[in-house]
C-alpha cells in the first residue's frame, strides 16, 4: 500500500487533522504486523518526496507515528 499525501498549498492546515485521521484508520485496517502488507508514503506538492519506502517499517504503529 502506498499512501500519498496532498502537502501542497491548497491543502489547508485546518484539514490536517482529517488527513491523519483517514491514513490512521486505513492503516489501522491493514494486516501490517504478519508481514504480508508493506506500507510507503509519498508527500507531494510543488515537487514529491518519499516519506518513508515499503520496506522501511514492519510495525503498525511505527507506521502510525511516522504518519504524525
Amino acid at each position: 500500500m502506498i499512501l500519498v499525501v496532498d502537502a501542497s498549498d491548497s491543502m489547508r492546515i485546518e484539514r490536517f487533522p482529517r488527513v491523519v485521521e483517514l491514513l490512521t484508520g486505513v492503516v489501522d485496517q491493514m494486516d501490517v504486523d504478519s508481514g504480508r502488507v508493506r506500507v510507503a508514503a509519498v508527500k507531494f506538492a510543488d515537487n514529491s518526496s518519499v516519506e518513508f519506502q515499503l520496506d522501511k517499517h514492519r510495525s503498525k504503529q511505527v507506521i502510525l507515528r511516522s504518519c504524525l
